[in-house]
């Protein structure tokens, strides 16, 4: 097994899918967005696009807090017997 990785060939090779996945996640991100700069070329559309951008943020940022137990909101404390 180790005869198969000595070679440059292998780096070489790693260093090649390494840029490939960057590649990819960049051509991704482009392809992602491409649709948002001419949304945002509409001032109602782009207040609908920053409102939504802005609200999926700050759910997923609750979500998590309260997943974690990090929330600053009231906590619920259990206490038997009592309701």
């Amino acid at each position: 097994m180790y005869s198969l990785a000595e070679g440059q060939e292998f780096w070489g090779n790693v260093a090649r899918y390494g840029r490939y996945f960057v590649t990819v996640m960049l051509g991704t991100g482009y392809v992602m967005l491409r649709p948002l700069t001419s949304a945002l070329k509409n001032p109602v559309s782009a207040i609908l696009a920053v409102g939504g951008l802005v609200g999926t943020v700050l759910f997923v940022k609750i979500t998590l807090e309260l997943m974690l137990g990090t929330s600053s909101l009231e906590t619920f404390d259990y206490v038997q017997g009592q309701f």
